[in-house]
């Protein structure tokens, strides 16, 4: 699939002209059980679940722009921010799922290279809600 355009909120503002790249991935952790004498397979199960974000965007310094509002998060006592992702422009449905939830912010990064067009990527991790996905029109 060709990726377009799409819709990304964050902390209830429209990033969408900001954002580059916005991903979700979702993990689970690999916990392995010993051999024994009754089978010699190693058993292995589905442990913890672990999702991040991934978001580059344009390197703007405003006030209204991502960097600050990730940066001014840091100072609040939860560092979390809420977000909403849809990957295209199309009424929410099966082929065009809207995300949601919040994500700790543990880093921002202001400044880059002189005469370059700068972006900055920054990967968080989801709080503990989830993330919900939505495929309701």
């Amino acid at each position: 699939m060709f990726q377009a355009e799409g819709v990304i909120t964050i902390g209830g503002t429209d990033y969408s002209d900001e954002t580059i790249e916005f991903t979700i991935t979702r993990t689970r952790e690999l916990v392995k059980g010993p051999a024994t004498f009754g089978n010699i397979r190693q058993k292995n199960a589905a442990g913890a679940l672990d999702e991040v974000v991934v978001i580059t965007a344009l390197n703007e310094i405003t006030a209204a722009s991502l960097q600050t509002e990730l940066y001014d998060a840091l100072d609040t006592p939860t560092s979390e921010l809420t977000f909403s992702a849809k990957f295209t422009t199309a009424a929410i449905g099966a082929d065009n799922p809207a995300y949601t939830g919040s994500f700790v912010v543990t880093g921002a990064t202001v400044g880059g290279t002189v005469n370059q067009h700068n972006t900055q990527t920054w990967t968080f991790g989801i709080t503990p809600a989830g993330i919900t996905r939505d495929i309701t029109p």
